[in-house]
């Protein structure tokens, strides 16, 4: 599958939960996000969404929610991106959803200043769920 030229292949974001911090029951994950869960993510300055194993959007964290306008993450993260990016992303993701593979890209990131601004973003299945992180790296690109 060839990647469009600003869908490059880049370092990729990794988040390590453990099995404490996600609040594991009898061996298995609650289905809730956990409080402690949402404050560690919140604590990170690079931009991270959390979501289930069939990608509805548990909890986007501070850093995403500032760097987009309000109330841009109600339909999770894919609505965020550029509408000409958009459509790669999704197939990107849904690929991901189902393979349990992760993938990376150069996405346009709709900015709290109402411009867009180049994100790497990359997602990575863990122990049953996805993180989506996103890091601004529009400088380096235009």
């Amino acid at each position: 599958m060839g990647l469009p030229s600003r869908h490059r292949t880049a370092g990729i974001s990794l988040i390590a939960t453990s099995d404490v911090l996600l609040g594991k029951t009898q061996g298995r994950p609650t289905p809730e996000l956990q409080h402690s869960e949402a404050q560690a993510l919140d604590a990170l300055p690079q931009m991270i969404c959390l979501t289930n194993a069939q990608g509805t959007t548990l909890h986007c964290n501070t850093a995403w929610q500032h760097f987009v306008p309000p109330g841009a993450l109600n339909e999770g993260w894919l609505s965020c991106l550029h509408p000409d990016d958009a459509p790669h992303a999704a197939t990107l993701w849904q690929q991901s959803l189902n393979t349990g593979l992760h993938f990376q890209g150069e996405f346009r990131l709709r900015h709290h200043s109402n411009t867009w601004r180049w994100a790497l973003l990359a997602a990575q299945p863990h122990q049953g769920r996805w993180h989506v992180s996103g890091m601004d790296v529009h400088a380096r690109i235009t």
